[in-house]
Parts: C-alpha cells; structure tokens; sequence
C-alpha cells in the first residue's frame, strides 16, 4: 500500500505530466521475536526432513544397486585354480620328513603318514569350475549338522550368508575387497576354515563324479559318522597334531555296493603354511582306513585365499579304491569298535579307525542316514534330525533344537527352476535392503524321509531310489529369472535360492 505525499513538474516531460513521490505503507501487523524465531525453528525442521528424504531415496537406490551387483556375482560361475603337480608332491614329502626330524628331537611319538602322494589333475576333465553361490550351498550344507545347540537355526543354518560378498567371479574366482578387509586374525582363520569346506567338498565331489559316471555322490561329515561306532573318548587326531576337517565323500547307486573317498580340508591365507597343512594331513589321512590298511583313497587340501592370485586349491591324492556294502534294509545300530588298527609288519595294534570288513554294509547305513539328517536340518525339519542318527550321534544333541526367534521351522514353500520345494526361510538387510533365502529340499524328495512307507531304513531306501533318478535330470544353472536371483539345486535335491524380498 502506497501513498502520495508530494509531486512536482518534470521539465523533461510532457506538458501536464507530474513526477509523484510516494511512501511503501507496510500493513503486515508486526511480529513478536518469539513468533519469528517458531517460524525460522520450523522452516529449518522442515529443511531437514526433506534433505532426510532425498538422502534415504539415494541410499535406498544406491544400496539397491549394490544389492543387484552382489546377487549377479553370486549367481556367476568362474575357474578356480587347482595346485596338484608332482613337485608338490615333493614338497609335502620333505615338509613331513622335516616335521619327523622336529618331533624325533621332542621326543614325541612318529607318526604314520600317506606318503605316496600324486596329482589329481589326470582325474580331471577340464578347469574345475563353481559359482559363488553354488560355493555358498556347499558350505551351508556340510555344516548343516554342526552343533550349536539351540542357536543352530542363525549360527550354523544360516553361517554361509557371512561370505555373499566375500568371493568376485572375475576371470578366475578370487576374494572381493569385503573378502579381503577381514579385520582380525581370528575372523580370517575362521573365514579359511570355512570357505576351504566348500572348495575341498567340491573338488573332492567332482573327482567321483568324474572316477564313476552315473553316480549320485553325497557329503557327510566323517568325525560324525565316526561317532557312530567308535568309542567317543577317543581322540580323532593323531598326537601332536591340530584337528581338520574331514569328510566322507560317496558315489553310488541303488542296491549296489558304494565308493568312498575321504576328504582331508584345511584352508589358509598365506601360501607359507600351504606345505605344513598338507604335510599335517598326511598324518590324518592315515589315522582312518576302511578294511584292509592302505585301500581308502584320501584327497588332502589345502584352500589359499590369497586377494593377490585369486581362490587356489592345492590339493594331492593317495591311491586306493575303497568299495563298501550296499545300503542294507535292516535298522541302523550302534557299534562299539575299540579305536585302533592293525598294520602289516607291526606286531601291536595302533591308534587309528579302522572298520572291519565284514561292517561295510552298516557302515553304508551309517552314510545314508547321516546324509538323510542334514537334509532334514537343512529343510528345518528338526523334529526329524535325530531320527535318522544313532544314539551314540545323538548324545551331544539336544532334543529339539529350539531358541526363540531363530529356530529353523519347515513351513515355507517355493517353486524354483519348475520344481516344488518345501523349507524353511530367512530375512536379512544387506546395504539396506532386505533380502530372503531359502534352504529346502523337494517336496516329493522331502516327503519320503519324513513321511515314507515302514520302517525308518525303508523311507530312506526309497528316498535314494528317487534321488538318483532326480539327480540325472536337475538343471544346472544358477539363476533362476522367475524366482528373481540364484538358485541352486544340489544333485541330492536340496536347493538354496536368494532374492531381494519383494
């Protein structure tokens, strides 16, 4: 509002026109300090919630996008490198005759070793190929049984999902900065311990798979199944010695006799302990022997995660060819053997496990079942883990793995590469965003262990008819579009999928 408060001509305009002054009127009622400050305090609240939201828009995309890029790499098979010539060979022979020499000086007792080792690349076909999630599977179903009592559904079920950022398929597999940056000594000595379970199980099942076309091959875990007929107190490694991982691998086919191969895993970062790990698991190989000494094949590995040369595994092999029985209909026993061997030219028995010959056939059983009890773990169906186990595996066990909020149910379904899965799930952020994973086995698969025709051994039977002829024909990729991220299908019909949730 203005208003006139003086004029005057303007020589410089035209006749009759007047310059006015005028004075700005400011009609807007005056404001208190109090009011100003209120309005100022709520423009910059406002301000802020705004620049909030614009900034978790472009984390939510960003972290989207990360999301998108960690699921491609996890669905993308690459070439690892497999260590195993003749000068290895030779390597791990002086490694262990040096480790001899040290032990003579302490006067510790010698050790039995494999000491006629060779490379396993003459088993081999091609480069040994795994995608990071294929990798991932492998692990979480080895360590699908491991106790950890009732906190098994987050500490064991679900200990895979530590590593989905932690291997790059690049042009070989090799660790990801995440894999790398691991913080502490400890967390990278249980990071090698783990992931070489993957690597060491898969090579070791593509040996068999390569040795015997036309098998199903399974996985358990052999300090288990050891449990099962050997006297508990006993130790499982030879004097001196850290413990290992090992593990039974089994190629066969139904109603005829099963193949064995015993895997002997350890993992490391640095290639300077590459040598002692192997030498060290010359000594294990030789502390289990099925029948006579010496038959049981063993493949001995040592995983280097090095962020320098990618995921290597070294590995060598002992001969031999260790047949045993076909799976028997009868129940499954305990046995008691007294843990020791005999050895030719040695007049007493020494420390080892070593399985009569005339056991073969329930030592089959013992395989069977195990395996059976993982895949229920692994589907969530914990009221069923022990009914496949002995007494004697069931000991440290609770009863019913149960905590609340994280035990492993079996109440989700899922179709995944056009077949029917049943298993549990699990949701977790990763960047921000959540995401589900699946672990299950198919549902006909499923249904014969849990709920199949008579008796315990016969659910199993059948199971094993089904399986092998599944295993033929599963799909073999990784990433299935409608489930929206990787999926794999394990040759006994189990599967683990991912996916953001939707």
């Amino acid at each position: 509002m203005y208003e006139v408060v003086g004029h005057e001509s303007d020589p410089f305009a035209a006749a009759g026109a007047r310059k006015v002054t005028m004075r700005h009127l400011d009609t807007t009622p005056s404001l208190h300090r109090a009011d100003a400050d209120t309005i100022t305090s709520h423009t910059v609240t406002v301000l802020i919630h705004r620049v909030y939201s614009w900034y978790l828009v472009y984390m939510t995309q960003e972290g989207a996008n990360r999301v998108a890029a960690v699921l491609d790499d996890l669905g993308r098979a690459a070439a690892v490198h497999v260590n195993s010539t003749d000068e290895l060979a030779r390597q791990i022979l002086r490694a262990t005759t040096k480790n001899d020499e040290d032990r003579a000086r302490k006067d510790w007792p010698q050790l039995r070793r494999k000491t006629d080792l060779h490379g396993v690349t003459p088993w081999l076909s091609g480069p040994v190929r795994i995608a990071p999630w294929q990798a991932l599977h492998q692990l979480a179903h080895v360590t699908a049984l491991d106790e950890h009592g009732g906190g098994r559904g987050l500490a064991a079920h679900w200990t895979c999902l530590k590593y989905c950022q932690a291997l790059h398929p690049a042009a070989s597999l090799e660790l990801s900065d995440e894999g790398d940056t691991v913080p502490k000594r400890h967390y990278k000595t249980a990071q090698s311990d783990e992931l070489t379970r993957a690597f060491a199980c898969h090579l070791g099942e593509q040996l068999m798979r390569q040795r015997y076309p036309d098998h199903a091959v399974n996985i358990v875990d052999a300090d288990l199944v050891l449990r099962a007929g050997w006297i508990r107190a006993a130790s499982t490694r030879p004097f001196g010695l850290k413990g290992c991982l090992k593990y039974f691998v089994e190629a066969w086919r139904p109603g005829e006799p099963s193949k064995v191969l015993l895997v002997i895993a350890h993992g490391t970062h640095g290639k300077g302990t590459v040598n002692g790990q192997l030498a060290r698991a010359t000594a294990h190989a030789d502390f289990v022997q099925l029948g006579p000494y010496g038959e049981l094949p063993t493949l001995l590995v040592s995983t280097e995660l090095s962020r320098a040369k990618g995921v290597i595994i070294h590995a060598l092999a002992t001969p031999g060819e260790a047949e045993i029985g076909a799976l028997p209909a009868h129940a499954l026993q305990d046995r008691n053997f007294f843990p020791d061997m005999h050895i030719p030219g040695v007049d007493k028995p020494e420390p080892g496990f070593q399985l009569p010959a005339e056991d073969f056939e329930w030592f089959a059983s013992v395989l069977a079942h195990t395996e059976a009890a993982g895949l229920m773990a692994f589907a969530g169906s914990v009221d069923e883990v022990n009914n496949y186990l002995t007494k004697q595996q069931r000991k440290s066990r609770p009863d019913r793995l149960v905590m609340p909020g994280i035990s492993s149910v079996c109440d989700t379904e899922h179709r995944l590469h056009g077949h029917h899965f049943v298993g549990t799930d699990h949701v977790f952020r990763l960047h921000g965003v959540r995401l589900e994973v699946f672990s299950g086995l198919r549902e006909d698969l499923h249904r014969l262990l849990v709920n199949g025709p008579g008796e315990r051994a016969e659910h199993l039977r059948a199971y094993r008819e089904a399986a092998y002829q599944s295993a033929l024909h599963r799909p073999t990729a990784v990433w299935d579009l409608q489930w929206g991220g990787p999926a794999h299908i394990a040759a006994n019909g189990a599967v683990l999928a991912i996916r953001r949730l939707r």
